[in-house]
């Protein structure tokens, strides 16, 4: 990190202090050139040296052609799988970790603090097993479990997952480390102690299924630690879906996102209404259809918590929030549930971003993780396929952060004016002017922020946050709160000030796109989407205004800026 040189040049150093006759070039640049000349005779194809070696550079290497050998295909496999070995009665399969693979990434706080997409777990190891499984050892969830081949054994909590074989049990691999660093040592087991010495006979690798396992059930296993336990939506509507066939009758898949065309006399989506998608039921939950202009509201429309049924007409993107306008623009986001894959990239570019602490498995424990983005998991059960037994389970992912409401119900309830709704639509934090009361917490109903309950960032502490020399990677952009201070998304607040600066100094107007999010950025599958709602050719107000459009809790009527896209239920037999 200081002063920090390449290992060729160390190694040039000291072949010089040896004393070795022969003459050693300048640089460790200059040798790797030197050495890729006679390639560059043989691979150049005309080209001058510099040429062929920064191309080379670029691309990360030359590799010759080389023809490709017949196949022969047969109905016979070129080879099979051993079978597993041992006299428990459950197959154990292992798999590498969504965070940090075989765990190469293991001593990172951040992934260790990162929820596991289907389980929901940080800081620790686990055993998944299926609930009729489970039942027949007693076990509950959380239960200790002792997993038994042999090769060894590993005492693990139990999480009961219906997805996976009654006969089968799985263990997530890249823990269990004694000494790769101060996060990695001591977090979970080393499954791979579970595993005969086996390779597989076609690749010479580790053979990661080749074991069968007997479970026992056990009095004491570590607690398994998780973010969220409950992934029932409670007819709430959080993670909704909409068949292709309702949505886009006569239409393709690629027109799913364009907003619905508009009758004649019908609000249109430049002047403000966003139109909302037929009926659609959802468990008890039933989206309500759409009113006629002039159509006046029922009176049992009057809305509660969880309404099961709740009458609304063409809504109105929140430009304005009673006298107090948005003069130029109008920041929001939209967010695509059938592109999101749950891969939580978004949740760990925003700790890098926006300086977010990690605080351990103890604080976790009591809710307390400063994460501004949580990916929240749901399960649906679904209607036996013809021809099978068991009920599918539909998995739904939504990223949950901060929702910018035009009337946000946080506001209203600070004795500070520490969280207020600036000019531009966002629903800003001040640091300084904090007093801690968390009566802004208590009042969103998102559950979206998160209480600084220790100074993390103070260097004389020992914490999981930013020990020397990890302050070093701090966002000078962004300010690093101390204890007793509230915090959540910001929408980049940052980044925005960026682009409008690069937009004056080149003497041009804010395109759309000039401006990314932390979180948009870092998506794989591109369902994040940031802008301007006051620009209606900008892609997150087209979104805003399409017929997959909803947003989260929208009866309680706090105006949210985050527009969510209904994932698409496809015909049966289509894939995903």
């Amino acid at each position: 990190m200081f002063d920090a040189k390449a290992p060729g040049e160390t190694l040039l150093a000291l072949a010089r202090s040896a004393g070795l006759k022969r003459a050693w070039p300048e640089s460790w640049m200059d040798y790797l050139k030197a050495r890729w000349k006679p390639l560059h005779q043989r691979m150049g194809r005309g080209k001058d040296f510099e040429t062929f070696w920064r191309e080379s550079v670029q691309k990360g290497g030359v590799w010759e052609e080389i023809a490709s050998p017949a196949v022969r295909w047969g109905a016979t496999p070129a080879f099979a799988p051993a079978e597993p070995k041992g006299q428990g009665s459950a197959t154990l399969v292992l798999y590498p970790s969504p965070a940090f693979y075989d765990g190469r990434g293991a001593n990172k706080s951040w992934l260790q603090e990162l929820p596991d997409p289907t389980t929901k777990a940080v800081w620790g190891s686990w055993v998944e097993i299926h609930p009729e499984t489970a039942a027949g050892l007693g076990v509950a969830m959380g239960d200790g479990v002792k997993v038994e081949t042999e090769a060894g054994s590993v005492v693990l909590p139990a999480y009961l997952y219906p997805g996976i074989r009654k006969d089968t049990v799985a263990i997530p691999l890249g823990q269990g480390h004694t000494a790769y660093g101060r996060y990695a040592k001591d977090r979970g087991v080393n499954a791979l102690a579970l595993l005969p010495q086996a390779q597989d006979s076609a690749s010479g690798a580790v053979a990661y299924l080749s074991a069968r396992a007997k479970l026992t059930k056990v009095a004491a296993a570590p607690e398994l630690v998780m973010t969220q336990r409950d992934k029932n939506q409670h007819e709430r509507g959080m993670a909704r879906v909409i068949p292709l066939a309702e949505l886009a009758p006569g239409g393709t898949p690629a027109d799913i996102n364009l907003p619905r065309a508009h009758a004649p006399g019908e609000g249109s989506g430049e002047k403000g209404h966003i139109e909302l998608p037929s009926q659609h039921k959802l468990g008890k939950y039933t989206e309500p259809r759409l009113m006629q202009e002039g159509e006046k509201t029922p009176a049992h429309a009057v809305t509660a918590f969880v309404p099961e049924e709740t009458v609304r007409g063409p809504r109105q993107i929140p430009v304005s929030q009673g006298s107090y306008k948005h003069a130029q623009h109008r920041w929001a986001m939209a967010i695509d549930l059938h592109s999101c894959t749950g891969c939580s990239a978004c949740v760990v570019a925003c700790y890098a971003e926006n300086n977010i602490p990690t605080v351990g498995p103890e604080q976790v424990k009591r809710g307390r993780e400063m994460a501004w983005i949580r990916i929240e998991r749901y399960e649906e059960k679904l209607a036996a396929p013809s021809g099978t037994q068991a009920a599918a389970n539909d998995v739904r992912f939504v990223p949950m952060m901060c929702q910018h409401c035009t009337s946000a119900p946080c506001e209203t309830v600070c004795p500070v004016y520490a969280t207020y709704h600036n000019p531009e639509g966002l629903n800003a934090q001040i640091y300084n002017r904090c007093v801690g009361t968390r009566y802004c917490s208590n009042n969103c109903p998102y559950k979206v922020r998160a209480f600084n309950f220790f100074d993390y960032a103070a260097p004389e502490k020992e914490t999981f946050a930013f020990p020397e020399p990890l302050n070093w990677q701090l966002n000078p952009d962004v300010t690093v709160r101390s204890r007793g201070v509230m915090e959540k998304c910001t929408m980049c607040v940052q980044r925005i000030l960026e682009g409008k600066g690069n937009a004056r100094d080149e003497e041009r107007p804010l395109k759309d796109g000039d401006i990314q999010t932390a979180c948009q950025q870092s998506c794989p599958t591109q369902a994040i989407t940031f802008g301007d709602l006051l620009d209606p050719e900008s892609r997150v107000a087209k979104l805003s205004r399409a017929q997959r459009a909803y947003w989260a809790l929208d009866e309680l009527n706090t105006g949210p800026g985050v527009t969510y896209l209904k994932e698409l239920e496809l015909p049966a037999g289509s894939g995903s």
